[in-house]
């Protein structure tokens, strides 16, 4: 069996995701405006702490699902071209098809991306709703990029931030342009191998065969999409450790009895296992696999309990699988991992069916023994709270305590007496 400290790594490999970076240049623009004005002109591109962004992480789906954003490049401090152009089409799906210019040196390239929508938050408190892009090509491989939406609901341009952790630290403009409707006809020029306008279930602009942003919009602005109704100023919420926490834990609840993983993330952790949070129970299972669809028929690895400790001054955390470490300081820290934020918080891929012993665990604590079973009377029930109601009153007028380890339930003898471990698929067996 491995190591609680080999359960913690993979839950950090979930949740602590990129973040933080060194000193902003300029303070996050707001509007779309604000960002064109500080980049616009320059020599170098601006970055900034806190990530820009001015639509609610509930509307960024809305916004984004089956829309095309045309921009340029402002890598002002590359080769390449400033007004290089990028098309991107993203679905509703989970699916984004790209046409960008990558190097100097390297043609345009069609690329496959994934998108999901998250939240990050900076050192200063700031917490706004980004997407990330996840995918993996010939040409390149990308795996937790972050992006962060500004958008202009009156006239439908669109700047697009990025945070590439090791990359750079900051959010840094990346993209200027604006969100369309339909694909440009350019976009076959420019990258051959894209995905027909048939096959994605969207329209070509036939007007827009430019394959250079301020030309191409001269030809034609476009079929805007303008969404004034999803713009806000207002920031997402209370960016504490606490709250941050709370945003975790409740992504682990909406896939209870399901087994989650990760994109890599870009801290270099172990990422190939997959864990399942059993919601009623705090419960962790962890599966030694790759991909959470792959964990139904995978051996249990380990199995813990999910205990938050925060620090006195509410900097840091300690995620711990174990109550009893918490009487044995030094075990205690040599087992747990601290969570430091400011943090993007996690972005799992989630299986689509309760996991096996979710589904075990359910029949557990919904029935009742139908017959006496490792000293317990018919008609035991298994609590939620670790104790077992039995049916029949005992003199002691204290319940008996349990504890799931998985596949193998512990069953603790009153009176002293050593506990008992029983297989959980036998202890099913007589209840039914």
């Amino acid at each position: 069996m491995k190591s609680n400290k080999t359960l913690a790594t993979a839950m950090l490999a979930a949740a602590m995701l990129a973040g933080g970076g060194n000193a902003a240049e300029s303070p996050a623009p707001t509007t779309v405006a604000e960002a064109k004005s500080v980049v616009v002109g320059k020599d170098r591109l601006p970055t900034h702490a806190d990530p820009p962004g001015n639509v609610p992480a509930d509307a960024l789906r809305e916004l984004l699902a089956g829309s095309v954003m045309v921009s340029r490049h402002l890598e002002l401090e590359s080769q390449l071209p400033r007004g290089s152009l990028q098309i991107v089409f993203t679905d509703r799906d989970g699916r984004v098809e790209m046409c960008t210019q990558l190097l100097p040196f390297l043609p345009t390239a069609a690329l496959r991306w994934a998108w999901t929508t998250g939240m990050a938050r900076s050192e200063s408190g700031v917490v706004q709703p980004v997407i990330r892009l996840v995918g993996k090509t010939r040409l390149v491989e990308g795996e937790g990029v972050a992006l962060s939406v500004l958008h202009d609901g009156e006239t439908g341009e669109a700047v697009w931030h990025e945070f590439r952790r090791g990359t750079f630290e900051d959010w840094k403009s990346r993209f200027l342009g604006h969100m369309q409707e339909r694909l440009p006809a350019a976009t076959w020029a420019l990258c051959p191998d894209f995905p027909s306008a048939e096959e994605l279930g969207v329209d070509v602009n036939h007007a827009q065969t430019a394959v250079e942003y301020d030309a191409l919009v001269a030809q034609d602005p476009g079929r805007r999409i303008r969404r004034a109704d999803l713009v806000t100023t207002e920031m997402e919420g209370d960016g504490s450790l606490p709250a941050w926490i709370t945003r975790i834990m409740e992504r682990w609840r909406a896939a209870d009895g399901r087994a989650l993983g990760d994109w890599a993330d870009d801290n270099q952790l172990p990422t190939s296992e997959t864990f399942v949070y059993y919601e009623p129970l705090s419960a962790l299972w962890l599966f030694d696999v790759a991909h959470p669809e792959e964990a139904a028929g995978a051996p249990l690895e380990e199995a813990g309990i999910a205990t938050w400790v925060i620090d006195a001054d509410g900097q840091d955390a300690l995620l711990v699988f174990d109550r009893a470490e918490l009487r044995e300081r030094e075990r205690y820290e040599r087992d747990t991992w601290e969570f430091r934020w400011p943090r993007l918080l996690p972005e799992l891929v989630t299986a689509i069916e309760r996991h096996p012993l979710a589904v075990k665990h359910d029949r557990l604590l919904s029935g009742a023994l139908v017959r006496e079973f490792a000293g317990l009377p018919a008609g035991s029930r298994f609590a939620t709270d670790g104790t077992v109601q039995l049916s029949e009153p005992q003199s002691s007028g204290k319940a008996p305590a349990w504890e799931s380890k998985g596949e193998v339930i512990e069953i603790g003898r009153r009176f002293g007496l050593q506990a008992v471990e029983v297989p959980l698929n036998e202890l099913l067996s007589a209840m039914e």
